[in-house]
């Protein structure tokens, strides 16, 4: 049974080394060797089948799968890390039963080394165990009750900064509609203002014509009227010369006639100062 399991787990292995592309597959072997248990010198020319073999002979079955998975995804190949990790849960299905309380607890379990919990990956924000160290070299821990502790203040800070932003956002919008009444009744004074100054220029604009028109009127009314006045003057005049004519024109010819040169001179003159 251990050997078929074996076989099994080494050939969905090798699937998911085919899978990889040369590239990718040597970046996989210095992830690998990073890890410290399998020498480079053994990796460097090992091709597929043989990089396969020397992880199943390294990690057991129990890890082996387990330990590709967590390289495949800090190479962030999720979805090689996904398949893999697939094949593996159909290939366990039938080999581990669980009592009722290691189903209840199993989220407090690693799901690579199923050792517990207990640091907390700050690089990687995720939940590891004490064997996932040698996965995340170089990165700071954190113990899970002080990154709980952390996570929440952090997030309460950041919800009462986003709380505070959103005030001082709306007050903003406050201001601004303030000052846009604001500024809204200053335009309407400004224009009610200067159209009040254009409307007292035509007032008195207008009033200034009609003064002129009046004025004008009565400077002519009044020429008129002194005219009028000399003309009854001189109408008056020609009436008295005309009567003394007729009283002329009664007299005998011979008298008529001495005076009728005289007569016509006094008419002539009179005629040229109508």
């Amino acid at each position: 049974m251990a050997d078929s399991t074996k076989n099994s787990i080494q050939e969905i292995l090798r699937n998911t080394m085919e899978n990889l592309s040369s590239a990718d597959f040597k970046k996989f072997k210095h992830y690998l060797k990073d890890i410290g248990q399998i020498a480079w010198a053994k990796l460097e020319n090992a091709d597929r089948d043989d990089t396969v073999d020397l992880i199943v002979e390294m990690y057991t079955k129990e890890h082996s799968g387990q330990t590709v998975y967590k390289i495949l995804k800090k190479m962030n190949l999720n979805q090689n890390a996904q398949n893999l990790e697939r094949e593996l849960k159909g290939e366990n299905s039938g080999m581990e039963t669980f009592n009722t309380e290691e189903r209840h607890h199993a989220h407090l379990l690693c799901s690579l080394h199923k050792r517990k919990l207990e640091l907390f990956c700050q690089e990687d924000q995720q939940l590891v165990c004490l064997e996932c160290r040698d996965l995340h070299l170089g990165h700071k821990f954190s113990p899970i009750s002080k990154a709980a502790t952390d996570a929440k203040e952090d997030l309460r800070v950041k919800l009462q900064e986003k709380l505070q932003a959103s005030e001082k956002a709306k007050d903003q919008c406050y201001e601004t509609a303030a000052y846009i009444k604001t500024q809204t009744k200053d335009t309407e004074k400004q224009i009610k203002e200067e159209f009040e100054k254009l409307h007292q220029f035509l007032r008195d604009e207008e009033a200034a014509r009609i003064a002129a028109v009046r004025e004008e009127e009565e400077q002519k009314i009044q020429m008129m009227k002194k005219k009028i006045e000399k003309m009854n003057r001189e109408i008056s005049s020609l009436s008295d010369t005309i009567r003394a004519i007729e009283d002329e024109m009664r007299a005998d010819d011979i008298t008529f006639l001495q005076s009728y040169k005289s007569t016509l001179e006094r008419i002539q003159r009179g005629f040229q100062e109508l």
